[in-house]
């Protein structure tokens, strides 16, 4: 597997090859032919392509923050779904969701699959918060939140879905439910479906 950082954006104290050799969410190495680590300002973020070339898109100063090593996992994670065909990932599902129009259900979908990433890395320890932590000031809950704990963080995704007018306890309900999901419980239709069910109780 070739790894190409000309930016040097990784750290040296957490090796690639590592996280993704022990990654919790299972062993996807011999379909990754290779890792491209891109500068972006709208990372980190990652995609694969129907060859098996993995496209990570980092910040320059994400391996500064104190939660480096959770945030390699987390960009994996997404990987290690799309590959399991367990999980059901839907290119043409994707691809409609980058229509113009749904652009509310794209990031509903896509905060509930970061959540559910997150509450199987925080089963194996691998969760963790930045230090000092993230701070966002919610216009539709009218509140500052310091993001440090899971209380915290599914305050803060309920109020960005109760700008899409779901309602606030359900949003909470269906967060929670989310994390506590155990692994392989879960499958990428599900987020859709979750977004039609919470719209229809507009």
């Amino acid at each position: 597997m070739e790894i190409t950082d000309e930016r040097e954006l990784l750290s040296e104290d957490v090796p690639l090859e590592e996280i993704i050799k022990n990654h919790p969410f299972g062993n996807y190495e011999d379909q990754i032919r290779q890792i491209k680590v891109v500068a972006s300002s709208n990372g980190p973020r990652i995609d694969i392509t129907d060859q098996g070339v993995v496209y990570l898109y980092l910040s320059n100063s994400v391996k500064k923050r104190s939660n480096y090593h959770y945030i390699l996992f987390h960009e994996f994670g997404h990987i290690c779904d799309r590959l399991d065909p367990l999980f059901g990932y839907n290119l043409k599902l994707r691809n409609e969701l980058n229509r113009e129009g749904n652009s509310d259900r794209k990031i509903f979908i896509t905060d509930l699959w970061n959540v559910y990433i997150d509450g199987r890395l925080s089963k194996t320890d691998l969760f963790e918060f930045p230090k000092p932590p993230d701070k966002r000031i919610d216009p539709h809950c009218k509140k500052l939140i310091n993001i440090d704990t899971i209380d915290s963080y599914i305050e803060e995704i309920s109020c960005r879905f109760g700008s899409m007018g779901f309602d606030l306890n359900e949003s909470k309900r269906l967060l929670n439910e989310v994390w506590n999901s155990g692994f392989g419980s879960l499958i990428y239709s599900f987020f859709d479906e979750q977004y039609f069910k919470l719209a229809r109780q507009k």
